[in-house]
């Protein structure tokens, strides 16, 4: 089995220490942090913690306190400048993840539908490939796969998590990507509403654990690995 530790972030936990992690983190997220900042908006503002939570993240577990440790590939996916170990990060609204493994790791997180309605349905009908024509009703195999907000939730994820894993994210279409979803194999894990996948070539194991943003801020800030 391939283990993957998954690190768990509340949002909240950044509101009041914003400032500092500007300072803190590695610049390629202070930098995508204030840009996002600047715009002035809500979600902006929540993107902006999440970009300095996942500074803190592979900071705190990675060690990765400068622009030049990491790299990224044509489609933006972040890896060490060193090598291995394999990191892949993901937030929501509510959390930010980061999962690391000995092997290379997509990991995906969303927050559970409050109820399934007819676009949410199509919209993961659109993502798995299954086709449906204009203004018709979801195809009872997409029903099929999401009768409920987790069914749903578990679907979603696990195409996100095996096109981090490739490295593409959705910036390539169902046709080049459905043919490889098979070569990877998943793993759930729930944190609230929230539903986490993790996505590996050996079958994963998810080891949860809690990061302690305001004792890390608080702490000599080393890395302390895994």
């Amino acid at each position: 089995m391939a283990r993957v530790d998954v690190y768990v972030c509340p949002v909240a936990d950044a509101r009041g220490v914003r400032d500092e992690l500007l300072t803190r983190v590695a610049p390629v997220f202070a930098d995508h942090a204030r840009s996002l900042l600047d715009a002035g908006t809500k979600p902006a503002e929540t993107g902006a913690l999440c970009e300095l939570i996942s500074g803190a993240l592979v900071a705190a577990k990675l060690g990765v306190t400068r622009d030049d440790q990491l790299v990224f590939g044509p489609y933006g996916k972040p890896s060490l400048t060193a090598g291995a170990p394999f990191f892949n990060l993901s937030h929501s609204e509510n959390i930010v993840i980061l999962g690391i493994c000995g092997e290379v790791v997509g990991v995906d997180v969303q927050p559970m539908p409050d109820e399934l309605d007819k676009y949410t349905i199509l919209t993961l009908g659109r993502a798995l490939g299954i086709p449906h024509q204009r203004k018709a009703d979801p195809s009872p195999e997409l029903m099929e796969l999401a009768q409920t907000p987790a069914d749903w939730a578990r679907n979603w994820t696990r195409v996100e998590a095996v096109l981090k894993a490739i490295g593409t994210g959705f910036g390539i279409e169902p046709p080049e990507y459905l043919p490889l979803m098979d070569e990877w194999q998943c793993a759930w894990g729930q944190v609230g509403a929230d539903m986490i996948c993790v996505a590996t070539r050996t079958e994963p194991e998810i080891v949860m654990h809690d990061f302690d943003l305001i004792s890390w801020i608080g702490g000599d800030h080393g890395h302390d690995g895994n």
